[in-house]
C-alpha cells in the first residue's frame, strides 16, 4: 500500500477461540490419566523384572519386549497443569460470546494479546522501512467505549 496511510484494526475475537474446548481438555486429561496408569504399571513391570534377571535398567527378555518408559512423574505434572487449564476455561465461559468479553475490554484483561498485534504491526513496518518503502501503519483499536479504555491500551507496551 505504500505510499498509502493503511488502518489495521486489532483482531477482536471472542475470548474462547484463544482457549482450548472444556471438552477437548476433559478428553486429553482422561488420556493423560490412562497414560499414567500404565506408566506407573510399565514402572511396576521394569523394576520387578530387574529384580529377576538382577541387572540394571530394562531389558528385552526373550519373549516380551518392555516398552520405552513414559516417567509417571512427568505424566502427573502435565495432568496437573492440564487441569488447572480446564479450571480457568470454565471461569471464563461466556454465555454469548459474540456480545461478551470482545474488543478494548479484552485486551485490557489479557494486554498481551494485543502486545502481540502491536509487535507484528510494527516489526512489519520497520521491514518496510529497511526495504525502502514508506510505510504509515495506523492501529484501531476495537470496540472503545470510553477514554479510559483507549488510555490503558495506549500504554501497553
Amino acid at each position: 500500500m505504500s505510499p498509502r496511510k493503511v488502518t489495521i484494526r486489532l483482531l477482536d475475537p471472542p475470548i474462547h477461540e484463544f482457549l482450548p474446548s472444556e471438552p477437548q481438555l476433559q478428553k486429553e486429561i482422561e488420556q493423560l490419566q490412562y497414560l499414567h496408569e500404565m506408566a506407573a504399571g510399565a514402572s511396576v513391570l521394569c523394576n520387578t523384572m530387574n529384580l529377576l534377571e538382577s541387572g540394571e535398567g530394562c531389558r528385552v527378555t526373550d519373549k516380551v519386549p518392555l516398552p520405552t518408559m513414559v516417567n509417571p512423574d512427568l505424566v502427573e505434572e502435565v495432568i496437573i497443569k492440564k487441569q488447572s487449564m480446564l479450571k480457568k476455561v470454565r471461569v471464563l465461559y461466556e454465555t454469548n460470546p459474540m456480545l461478551g468479553h470482545r474488543g478494548v475490554r479484552l485486551g485490557i484483561t489479557f494486554p498481551e494479546i494485543y502486545s502481540m498485534q502491536i509487535r507484528a504491526i510494527l516489526e512489519a513496518a520497520t521491514e518496510c522501512v529497511a526495504k525502502g518503502m514508506e510505510v504509515y501503519p495506523q492501529i484501531m483499536i476495537p470496540q472503545v467505549s470510553t477514554v479510559q479504555e483507549l488510555k490503558f491500551i495506549k500504554n501497553v507496551q
